[in-house]
């Protein structure tokens, strides 16, 4: 028998095919949605429970970690250092788990036909966690310095590399060779993708522009708008799922209209990248400079000294004059709009035991003081 080979991807000379109309493309990935819910339902239950439970472990690990600290006389450099130790671990626990979960998502919309099961999707997204999220560094990398070169260059570079993470996850290409060829996909079919993107990027300021105005229809009812907001939460779940079926069937298009024996060179996004690295740090030791010679520090303390003198003398009093004749109600009614009825009173106490005491303290005039 002949040796089984891994299936590789077809060298193509020239396009063997235009991209799907619109329409078409909508309705599969409606219908790939739909093949595959089930699947799609338990990985996001299981992502959500998973954010859920080490959020609750998080959250009482901090709460206990400052009540202590407040108890103990304060917060503490140890105090701090745990906390921050503990946003690290948070951030990176997440970008562990969405990468794994994300990979598994992809994979049921991409693989809904073969209807493979939970552990084979989160198997995989364990094996090419390495893969996809060195590639995701190395795709910021590249996005975050164009970015620094006055934006525009970021926002190119990110439409060229966006379709990275499908070449990692379905196309079984690694690091810079998955960016490689979303360079060559997204330049070969620019202007049909730029459409198709446009398509599903109105969809969803459609879905908001909806949710604002039911929002504002509801006004003030909190059981309308409770349960407006838990069906709403349920149709943007639904709208996730679709837009990565559909941005999973506008890869596989795309890529089977590509060329990939021509030519095309990463060179200018590294120039790019790394001359915006290198203004971001120019710019960054100017303003270090610049505050140096301001001597900031001495500043600080000088204008902070200023309001001691100032708060400790004994002649710096309030204009009263300033005030509309004293008249506390008409200060309510000029600045207390949104205070409640308890406020105001508390406010009215505190300024009757103001005036109080700024009257006795006028009473009480020393012999000289009167000379």
């Amino acid at each position: 028998m002949p040796e089984k080979t891994a299936s590789a991807e077809p060298v193509m000379t020239t396009k063997n095919k235009t991209m799907s109309p619109i329409g078409d493309l909508l309705k599969r990935s409606w219908e790939t949605v739909k093949l595959s819910w089930k699947k799609l339902l338990v990985l996001s239950l299981i992502m959500y429970g998973v954010f859920l439970v080490f959020g609750l472990v998080v959250g009482v690990s901090a709460i206990g970690l400052f009540a202590g600290a407040i108890a103990g006389g304060g917060l503490t450099a140890t105090a701090i250092a745990s906390g921050i130790v503990m946003v690290i671990v948070a951030v990176i626990f997440a970008m562990i788990v969405g990468t794994i979960f994300g990979t598994g998502l992809t994979l049921a919309v991409a693989e809904a036909k073969q209807n493979p099961t939970i552990g084979s999707l989160l198997g995989r997204g364990f094996k090419l966690f390495v893969p996809v999220f060195v590639t995701s560094l190395i795709s910021l990398f590249f996005v975050l310095g164009g970015t620094l070169l006055l934006v525009i260059p970021g926002i190119v570079i990110a439409i060229l590399i966006s379709f990275s993470m499908y070449e990692v996850i379905l196309g079984e290409s690694r690091y810079l060779g998955a960016i490689q060829k979303s360079i060559k996909i997204v330049t070969q079919n620019f202007g049909e993708l730029f459409v198709r993107i446009l398509v599903v990027l109105g969809l969803a300021i459609g879905l908001g522009i909806v949710d604002a105005v039911f929002r504002a229809g509801f006004g003030q009812s909190p059981v309308a708008t409770g349960l407006y907001s838990l069906v709403y939460m349920v149709v943007q779940v639904m709208f996730s799922w679709f837009t990565i079926a559909y941005h999973v069937e506008l890869y596989k298009e795309a890529k089977s209209a590509t060329d990939f024996s021509k030519q095309s060179s990463m060179i200018w996004i590294w120039i790019v990248s790394i001359l915006g690295y290198v203004l971001s740090f120019f710019i960054f030791q100017a303003a270090a400079s610049m505050l140096t010679k301001l001597d900031l520090p001495r500043l600080l303390e000088k204008e902070w000294q200023s309001i001691l003198n100032q708060s400790s003398d004994p002649n710096s009093v309030i204009d009263e004059s300033s005030l509309p004749a004293g008249n506390v109600d008409q200060l309510l009614d000029q600045y207390g709009a949104d205070m409640t009825d308890e406020e105001k009173q508390l406010f009215k106490q505190m300024m009757e035991q103001t005036t109080q005491s700024s009257a006795q303290d006028q009473t009480t005039v020393t012999p000289d003081s009167q000379l």
